[in-house]
């Protein structure tokens, strides 16, 4: 839910360093990390999980088309997209 504002934040933040938008692909794979250890500490209250875990994870948060729709929302081109879910 406060996915799509936290993405529009960050890339934000990097543009007003300087950075242009394919320099951010670094940024958005952070998000989808995060985003991935978050839902794990949720559904296990743990800050630490196997990397295969954590990986599964990250592939899930990249596949869901919600992520599509945030980063459509905060402007990244369909290359940066189809980077992160593949």
């Amino acid at each position: 839910m406060h996915i799509p504002a936290f993405m529009t934040l960050a890339v934000r933040c990097r543009r007003s360093e300087g950075l242009t938008l394919p320099e951010t692909t670094d940024l958005l794979d952070d998000i989808m990390f995060y985003i991935a250890m978050f839902g794990l500490f949720l559904e296990t209250g743990r800050t630490k999980h196997p990397v295969e875990l954590v990986k599964a994870r990250y592939r899930q948060a990249v596949c869901d088309p919600a992520m599509y729709a945030a980063l459509m929302a905060v402007g990244c081109p369909v290359n940066i997209q189809t980077r992160l879910q593949g």
